[in-house]
């Protein structure tokens, strides 16, 4: 029940909300620093926000 909505949040609107989030204050911090590092570390959360619920299924799912 609870992994059901934080995997419908996570892939719905609220995780591509978010990711958009983390993009765009990554690069204002980017900017205001003159350096390219916090847009990358916001990619990378991004992206992990994205692909975690794949690869937690992929864990714990049970093939024949």
């Amino acid at each position: 029940m609870i992994y059901g909505r934080l995997l419908g949040w996570t892939q719905g609107t609220l995780g591509k909300g978010l990711a958009l989030a983390f993009l765009l204050i990554g690069l204002a911090v980017g900017l205001i620093r003159g350096s390219l590092v916090g847009a990358v570390v916001s990619i990378g959360a991004g992206l992990a926000l994205m692909c975690t619920p794949a690869i937690i299924n992929s864990i714990f799912t049970v093939t024949a």
